[in-house]
């Protein structure tokens, strides 16, 4: 179960995206959401170090959900989203690294895969030919 206070960060989140997307349209544009996943949802290291850490166990956890919420925003809204998630993992994270190890950022191998993720994310919605 989410607790309160993560429900109530969701609908204030959500309730952003809904600014921005009326901002975007009355200004003709399109707003695009591109989900970034942390380096605990795609390396398992980081993800048994986080459990580990808080003292969680995968039954507490869904590794996924931030992207659930934001999948179920934008089949509400209709808003584009581009999910890195699946793109990370299936570029085979345990063997090669998208983040630092000394802090949460991508590195050039992170950078270069979200570019082409990205890039394909754009190119599938038709908004680049």
């Amino acid at each position: 179960d989410e607790p309160a206070e993560i429900t109530a960060g969701w609908a204030k989140t959500t309730a952003i995206l809904d600014a921005m997307r009326a901002d975007a349209q009355a200004h003709g544009a399109q707003l695009v959401v591109v989900a970034i996943p942390t380096r605990e949802q795609v390396h398992d290291r980081y993800w048994n170090e986080m459990k580990q850490q808080f003292g969680l166990t995968d039954a507490q956890l869904v590794r996924d959900l931030p992207e659930q919420h934001l999948a179920a925003w934008s089949a509400r809204t209709g808003a584009p989203l581009i999910d890195l998630l699946p793109g990370f993992r299936a570029a085979d994270p345990n063997t090669q690294l998208y983040y630092f190890r000394t802090d949460r950022h991508w590195n050039a191998a992170g950078h270069a895969l979200a570019a082409t993720l990205i890039t394909e994310g754009m190119t599938r919605l038709g908004l680049f030919k």
